[in-house]
């Protein structure tokens, strides 16, 4: 779960101003000595307690351990949303983003919805109606609905409840429309009750984290190439036979834009996750697409989108490679100095320059980015030099970083030892400059894929015996 500190009264509730939701439940003149008591998975166990207080206590309040969790319900369950027009060009950044399961005011995912339930109100008279109302600017950030029998009614300013479904119990279901991002740090308020009885819980929704490598991978993805780069097929193909081999059973993902072959650089895996029934968390996938919107490989993105993954698009940033997904990593859990960082993190910067995902990053308040400097690089990638490796260390994982003066040092002790014959030339002839004086020569094997905890797929090193049978350059 996300490292959540718990903020002050005060300040707590101007976050709220603006996204706050009441929902009265019975009318003060003829709801008789009621009392409202509205419950949320506060204790995160992944049901509400209605009939004992391990949910009641701490409800307007939020440690690293309780306090009730929404999700952002951003997948496509019957895969209804399209990526493309008629014509097969792409359908713009916005259309893109705006289908999912919650568009609109129709429940189509409803194991993503957050439960909420409001003890029985047992003396409530024949006479009571309730009346549900979501207020307040925040409104147009989540969805209430009630639970009707089988069926999840949208909540309205015009919901009413009746005094029978007072007596028995109001269930019901809460989700966001959007991740949580800059300006808006996804806490709401739910408040049940009248002039004469008023209750509340608060919310918050899940953040996006980012994957890590000690968690384990379970599909790959790789763009399969273009009839312009055959090379590029052949390599797909390889690399998906080399994925099975550790046991990833499930296919490569293979996007089909052969234009930009470079996948780490348009697409971040993460999730949003909040406790389930039977201590089984509810995970959403949620894919980030590079702050590059006008990237349009990015969009390729959206393909993914399904019953159970998501796709937060960032809307900021042009195809600028400080913005490349590339420039995103993450560093497994750990404490340092006695702060624990439970998600990781990591990101990388050019000089003084912070890429567009930096703010969105920092609006999730579970991953604070340490930021490396990449701008020394030709391309400025933090996964250019810096990888997280599972490792039977104390933490679990060790750091394996790019050593050019180590690889000058293997190249001269070779020539030292009769070798060197062939000179050595890049597969893309790096351009320095005052800012970006560095390029690689040679695939980065600290470049690689993590498969399984003791499985490491790195880009093969082509060296001049290579190079001297073939002019076809190599990246």
């Amino acid at each position: 779960m996300s490292r959540v500190m718990p903020r002050a009264a005060t300040a707590l509730a101007i976050a709220l101003a603006a996204a706050c939701g009441t929902v009265p439940t019975a009318t003060g003149a003829e709801s008789g000595n009621v009392r409202a008591d509205l419950r949320a998975d506060v204790n995160r166990d992944g049901a509400v307690d209605v009939t004992g207080d391990s949910d009641a206590a701490g409800k307007t309040m939020r440690t690293s351990r309780r306090g009730a969790i929404l999700l952002p319900n951003i997948g496509d369950k019957h895969r209804r949303c399209k990526t493309r027009k008629p014509d097969g060009r792409w359908l713009s950044n916005a259309r893109l983003q705006a289908c999912n399961d919650a568009q609109g005011n129709v429940v189509r995912a409803s194991g993503y919805l957050a439960p909420l339930r409001t003890v029985p109100v047992d003396n409530a008279s024949d006479a009571a109606i309730g009346r549900l109302q979501l207020v307040g600017a925040g409104k147009s950030k989540v969805r209430l609905f009630l639970k009707r029998g089988d069926t999840w009614t949208h909540v309205t300013d015009n919901t009413r409840v009746t005094a029978a479904e007072l007596r028995a119990g109001l269930q019901l279901g809460l989700d966001g429309r959007d991740v949580i991002r800059e300006g808006w740090d996804g806490r709401i308020t739910v408040a049940d009750g009248d002039r004469t009885s008023m209750d509340e819980v608060k919310l918050r929704t899940a953040p996006v984290l980012t994957q890590h490598h000690l968690q384990r991978a379970e599909q790959a993805l790789v763009v399969i190439g273009s009839r312009q780069d055959p090379d590029q097929g052949r390599f797909a193909e390889q690399f998906a036979k080399e994925v099975r081999k550790p046991g990833i059973t499930k296919p490569t993902y293979k996007f089909k834009d052969g234009s930009d072959i470079w996948a780490q650089d348009f697409i971040k895996p993460g999730y949003v996750s909040m406790p389930g029934p039977g201590g089984k968390p509810r995970v959403l996938r949620t894919m980030i697409r590079s702050a590059q919107m006008d990237r349009d490989a990015g969009k390729q993105v959206f393909e993914l989108r399904g019953p159970s993954v998501g796709v937060a698009q960032l809307n900021t940033g042009r195809y600028d490679q400080i913005n490349s997904t590339g420039n995103l990593e993450t560093i497994p859990p750990y404490t340092h100095h006695g702060t624990s960082y439970p998600a990781g993190r990591i990101t990388g910067r050019h000089g003084s320059r912070l890429p567009a995902h930096t703010a969105f990053l920092k609006a999730q308040q579970a991953q604070d980015p340490l930021v490396l400097d990449t701008g020394w690089l030709g391309i400025g990638h933090v996964y250019e030099f810096v990888q997280f490796l599972p490792a039977n260390t104390p933490r679990g994982w060790k750091i394996g970083i790019a050593d050019p003066e180590g690889g000058l040092a293997l190249l001269r002790r070779a020539q030292r030892d009769g070798h060197g014959g062939h000179r050595c030339s890049p597969s893309r002839a790096p351009t320095p400059t005052a800012n970006r004086p560095v390029g690689a020569y040679h695939p980065g094997a600290v470049n690689g894929v993590v498969l399984t905890p003791t499985t490491y797929l790195a880009p093969k090193q082509w060296g001049p015996a290579w190079a001297a049978r073939t002019s076809s350059p190599r990246r």
